[in-house]
């Protein structure tokens, strides 16, 4: 993502939204009376480890390293739901899956709950409330025009041609992220801001896709095999797991050592756009 003079601040929404239900978010003020900025960072299908300030020394992330430098970093993170649409679902609403029932192959999440989200919330009491990038729930007509004044979503492919350029899709986020901040000349606002990556292209060939520029970003590095790669971990599964999507992705991304190079990197890569 492109450098800008904008500091993005990636808050977790959890307790916010409860604070917001029992004390009302007209009290959430900084130091001088007036309403915080706030600009929720949200990447897609990121491993805990992918980000050098986990400890990852191969990975190229000093972006996200800066923001876990100079703010909190939870080191130990747990969700019910370990899933796309569930987490965004909960990041959303500040609720368990078992209490909104909302993940994929489920009926729309219902308007009670999205009339409780953050930005449904923060709307009403005066923000301008943006959305960029992936929504990942489905909610019912309408639902989306209450909850964002503005809003870009926007969707695969990673890489676009745009006056005859190619560009990829961070980039074109991260443009619209800026847009917007621009367009709030002043007032209080709350972005949405959902990177695509690293989610691989499932339906590709090669799967993961980054902008040019980064082409040499792991050139000559040896990417090291971890411990669970060995047969045995994969021999002591239960039988239902060695047949489900995962097994499948192996077969695409990791099943011999030349892919397993190839995929990582890649998978770095989009991490580090």
């Amino acid at each position: 993502m492109r450098n800008s003079k904008f500091i993005i601040l990636a808050l977790f929404f959890a307790s916010f939204l409860n604070s917001c239900k029992d004390t009302g978010i007209n009290k959430i003020n900084n130091d001088n009376g007036k309403k915080p900025n706030i600009i929720l960072i949200i990447t897609d299908d990121q491993r805990w480890d992918a980000l050098g300030y986990a400890g990852n020394n191969i990975i190229k992330t000093p972006h996200m390293d800066k923001l876990a430098g100079e703010g909190l970093y939870f080191s130990n993170a747990f969700v019910t739901t370990p899933i796309c649409a569930a987490s965004r679902a909960s990041l959303f609403t500040g609720l368990y899956e078992r209490t909104h029932d909302y993940t994929f192959g489920k009926p729309v999440l219902k308007n009670e709950y999205m009339y409780q989200s953050y930005p449904y919330l923060l709307r009403k009491e005066g923000y301008i409330t943006g959305m960029v990038g992936k929504f990942g729930v489905e909610v019912n007509e309408g639902i989306e025009d209450s909850l964002f004044n503005w809003k870009k979503k926007t969707f695969w492919p990673y890489i676009r041609e745009i006056n005859g350029k190619q560009v990829h899709l961070a980039d074109i986020n991260g443009d619209n992220a800026i847009e917007f901040i621009r367009s709030c000349k002043g007032q209080p606002f709350c972005l949405s801001l959902s990177f695509w990556s690293p989610h691989a292209d499932d339906g590709a060939e090669e799967q993961y896709f980054w902008p040019g520029y980064y082409d040499s970003l792991y050139y000559g590095i040896e990417i090291p095999v971890p411990e669970t790669a060995d047969p045995l971990f994969f021999e002591a599964l239960p039988e239902y797991l060695k047949t489900t999507m995962n097994r499948k992705r192996w077969y695409w991304r990791y099943d011999t050592p030349e892919k397993h190079q190839r995929m990582v990197k890649g998978y770095y890569n989009v991490s580090s756009t």
